[in-house]
């Protein structure tokens, strides 16, 4: 195969594994962003006023324990989009993976042509000296 078909392959696969990794590390993003929500309502949830029971105020009580009863669902919920994210992520690191091991194989293919031509030329130039030597 010639360098430079070898040399421009190798670069589209090392553009497709700088792309695999920008992906992954968005969906990684995406997910720390999820659980980091998630988090924030728990704390809020935690934060949420703390309502004495007593007969004037059973409205407020009903109404502070809704408030921590959606705050806790939506972090649930949260939580429940990260884990959904896992099945991706596995699959992109699978990709990245991939095309990494690619990516090495195409660099062993140019090193090894770079060296294959180096002896042909290390050769022709020890060829080269003898003919000057001989005359």
């Amino acid at each position: 195969m010639k360098n430079e078909t070898i040399v421009k392959t190798l670069r589209v696969i090392e553009a497709r594994t700088r792309l695999e990794q920008a992906r992954l590390a968005g969906l990684r993003r995406r997910a720390r962003a999820l659980l980091a929500a998630a988090d924030a309502f728990e704390t809020e949830a935690r934060r949420a006023p703390q309502v004495e029971p007593a007969p004037e105020e059973a409205g407020a009580l009903l109404i502070a324990a809704r408030y921590r009863a959606l705050l806790e669902r939506r972090a649930a919920q949260k939580r429940a989009e990260a884990a959904a994210l896992e099945p991706a992520l596995a699959e992109q690191a699978n990709r990245l993976k991939a095309s990494l091991r690619e990516e090495i194989m195409w660099r062993t293919l140019r090193d090894e042509a770079a060296a294959r031509r180096r002896k042909r030329v290390n050769d022709r130039e020890e060829e080269w000296r003898e003919e000057l030597a001989r005359r």
